[in-house]
């Protein structure tokens, strides 16, 4: 290539972060005039293409590229994220292979076929590659981001904070990793864990003050820790620049559902839905707030409406199955949680904390049904899922708590014993004393151990 051709390309790049995509768009058509055959330019005009969201055109001018050059990697590598995006998993891991074959080394295709063995459910398989990629450059920043993203799906945190840390020794002001480590000290849950995701997102937001989904997630850290007025106020500000942002409304919507603002929480909400009319996110959310409003019948309607517009979305799926509990459908949601653990099992290559997810609602439904055996050992088996991928959060300890609890009833007092103590010692150690689910875990170990020690009298 030319070093006029090198130059533009570079500039084209700069466009591109910028998202300035019409000027990207411009000058790939001047210069294409020039050199029609071109593959570097083709490809970044599909990329702006799938940044604009014109998935065809993107994919038509991707196919075109491949036709040229059959072992262009980008072009390969872009057209296995459209392949993704548009959920035709199978065929984007056949076209990201064969980019690695032509470049065991091409880092891009390495990170984008972790990502979907990561949407299949695959985290292992995902983390073996991500692994690779670090043996190929120890110091690519993408590589470790990704992996401290599958660490934290797979409820690995420590892993996941060591690799996002790693990230930021290398650059200190690396925004993604920034917001990522925020995200899995929220997500993690320890004592003083929430200051320490403020501290990264309000870092993160001071290197890149325009990523929206850095501010919501500082909104969301505000809202665990009770300070709503924060929050609404940072929500508040991304709607002043993109009032259209579909998930910060969503967000604020939460905000003030917290705060007892129901009506205004519906209405945001089904602003949101006159934007977009399928966000899922939106009308899950509009679906909690007639829930709270006690108009289960519309949170019913709401909830079918998006498992209808996507059947594989498990929280929706739990969620739904959660308001048939309280109509008193108990058939209906053990019905519709059986079948999405059918749906899980075929989606994912092995059992991971989602499915153990999923156990845990049905348990919490066969227990409303007093089938305290089948709730047990369901679960039984979502623990020895959190303890394969060595889960240690709110949510293992509150399983422990419930087991002893299923336990207890039962008359298996020595089993109670056994799950009690070791949510105990599990929640003093990860969460803190001063952790709401700590306190609730001390409690009944008092319960559980003093009447224990009544029966032995």
């Amino acid at each position: 290539m030319t070093k006029d051709l090198n130059n533009v390309l570079d500039q084209l790049t700069v466009l591109i972060n910028a998202k300035h995509y019409e000027q990207a768009k411009k000058i790939c058509g001047e210069y294409l005039e020039k050199y029609p055959d071109n593959v570097y330019l083709l490809s970044i005009l599909a990329t702006v293409y799938r940044f604009e969201g014109k998935i065809d055109k993107a994919e038509e001018v991707l196919i075109r590229t491949i036709e040229i050059d059959p072992n262009h990697l980008p072009a390969l590598n872009e057209l296995g994220i459209i392949y993704s995006e548009r959920g035709k998993m199978d065929d984007a891991i056949t076209i990201l292979k064969k980019a690695i074959e032509l470049n065991p080394a091409w880092l891009p295709s390495l990170i984008e076929l972790s990502i979907i063995y990561r949407k299949k459910g695959d985290l292992n398989l995902a983390i073996d590659i991500l692994r690779k990629a670090l043996v190929i450059d120890p110091q690519s920043l993408p590589v470790l981001n990704e992996l401290g993203i599958n660490y934290r799906a797979a409820s690995n945190f420590d892993s996941a904070i060591a690799a996002l840390q790693k990230a930021l020794e290398i650059d200190p002001n690396y925004a993604p990793s920034l917001n990522q480590l925020g995200i899995t000290y929220r997500e993690r849950k320890y004592s003083g864990d929430i200051d320490l995701a403020i501290n990264s997102f309000v870092k993160a937001i001071e290197v890149a003050p325009n990523k929206f989904a850095t501010i919501s997630n500082l909104a969301a850290a505000y809202r665990d820790i009770g300070e709503m007025e924060k929050a609404q106020e940072l929500l508040q500000e991304v709607l002043r620049m993109n009032p259209k942002n579909v998930a910060a409304i969503s967000n604020l919507a939460a905000v003030y559902r917290d705060m007892g603002k129901f009506v205004q929480a519906r209405e945001i909400l089904l602003n949101a839905l006159e934007i977009d009319p399928k966000n899922i996110v939106a009308i899950s959310n509009l679906a909690a707030v007639y829930r709270d409003m006690g108009q289960l019948d519309r949170a019913e309607e709401m909830l079918l409406r998006a498992t209808n517009l996507n059947p594989n979305n498990f929280a929706t799926v739990s969620n739904l199955a959660a308001v048939y509990r309280d109509l008193g459908k108990l058939d209906d949601a053990e019905k519709l949680l059986i079948r999405t653990l059918e749906a899980q099992r075929k989606k994912y290559s092995k059992e991971n904390p989602v499915i153990a997810r999923t156990y845990n609602s049905l348990a919490a439904v066969l227990i409303d049904k007093g089938d305290y055996h089948k709730a047990t050992e369901l679960l039984e088996r979502a623990l020895s899922i959190y303890t394969l991928y060595d889960v240690q959060d709110s949510g293992k300890f509150n399983l422990l708590a419930n087991l002893a609890t299923l336990c207890y009833t039962m008359g298996s007092t020595k089993r109670a014993i056994t799950y009690i103590d070791e949510a105990k010692v599990g929640a003093l150690q990860h969460l803190g004393e001063n952790n709401p689910n700590t306190k609730h875990i001390l409690d009944l170990h008092s319960k559980i151990t003093a009447k224990t020690y009544d029966k032995a009298k």
